[in-house]
């Protein structure tokens, strides 16, 4: 079933149920799904660690363990950030669960209940200055290069 259950249950009409374990973790999902080496990215679990101000260059991606989208967003934005062949972008991937309603309602134009599709934020000298919602693929990877060499102030290819 892949990285993100860690138990299964059977209800009393015989399903099979899919459990999340409540203290669950997303770095293994991340490890699984990422295609850059772990010295490019940071696994945020707790959003007080996450000092916005502090950063210079980064992408932030919101991560949910139990929505399959998340992967498939953050292999398409590593993706995008690795074929830039640039180490002056920071890639944070921030367990959605954590984040609080007021960062994600400023920032998405939703409660962090409603994320986890792999939203995305790039942020240049602590501000964040353009979103994308990953929910819509296809769009995702131009998003991503365009967004991301606009941070690096690389010209449109």
């Amino acid at each position: 079933m892949g990285p993100f259950f860690t138990s299964t249950a059977r209800s009393s009409e015989g399903r099979v149920a899919h459990t999340m374990d409540i203290d669950h973790d997303i770095t293994s999902a991340v490890r699984h799904s990422i295609r850059l080496p772990a010295e490019r990215y940071s696994v945020i679990r707790r959003f007080d660690e996450l000092e916005l101000s502090r950063l210079r260059r980064a992408v932030l991606l919101l991560f949910a363990g139990w929505n399959p989208l998340s992967p498939v967003s953050l292999l398409i934005v590593s993706r995008a950030i690795e074929s830039l062949s640039s180490d002056g972008v920071e890639l944070y991937v921030i367990d959605c669960d954590c984040v609080p309603d007021t960062f994600a309602i400023g920032t998405f134009g939703r409660a962090s209940a409603g994320c986890g599709s792999g939203e995305v934020a790039w942020v240049r000298d602590g501000a964040i200055v353009a979103t994308f919602d990953a929910g819509s693929p296809p769009r995702l990877e131009s998003e991503v290069l365009r967004h991301t060499r606009e941070l690096l102030d690389i010209p449109a290819a």
